[in-house]
């Protein structure tokens, strides 16, 4: 496997262990602080599971992308950049 679809790997992985932080803090540290309403941590979980959905999809692009033995290198830096942009 090529540099850059292990690189694609390691920033799915690290994408996915983001959601779990953000998840657990958003599941046991947000409900802690006055004022936050029902909507926003629905909101909270909607953009986590958006997340979670676009590091699936980083592991998917270069897994592919092995298989057939090609790159989808702007694949994956769209994923990239709707999990910021999110």
């Amino acid at each position: 496997m090529d540099k850059r679809k292990t690189q694609a790997f390691i920033n799915a992985s690290i994408n996915m262990g983001l959601t779990v932080l953000i998840g657990a803090f958003g599941a046991h540290g947000l409900q802690k602080i006055p004022g936050i309403t029902e909507k926003a941590l629905h909101t909270f979980e909607t953009g986590v599971s958006y997340h979670q959905l676009h590091g699936i999809g980083l592991f998917i692009v270069p897994l592919l992308g092995h298989l057939l033995k090609t790159s989808f290198p702007w694949t994956g830096r769209f994923f990239l950049l709707g999990i910021i942009l999110f």
